[in-house]
């Protein structure tokens, strides 16, 4: 799973990279904007410098509506199994 920590700064970026993203991809119902690629980019032209924190945990994607049933048979095992709790409010 990504999880970003940005310095407020960087989103002046992420606000140019996404204005060009519309312009290109705004009509296709399935495009993504992937903050990763523009770190990448800006890695690329060592623009920006960053830190990985490693996990062992698995990731599950919710970006479309298929990925549902498999990430609620995910959760439901985590309950099972006592690493989340039956309900989280």
């Amino acid at each position: 799973m990504n999880y970003w920590g940005f310095h407020p700064s960087y989103f002046e970026a992420l606000s140019r990279h996404f204005i060009q993203f519309v312009a290109e991809q705004g009509t296709n119902p399935k495009s993504e904007f992937y903050i990763p690629y523009v770190v990448n980019k800006q890695l690329e032209h060592e623009e920006i410098k960053l830190s990985v924190l490693p996990n062992n945990e698995q990731w599950y994607g919710v970006t479309y509506q298929e990925d549902r049933p498999i990430v609620v048979e995910a959760f439901k095992k985590l309950i099972e199994d006592g690493i989340y709790p039956p309900s989280l409010w």
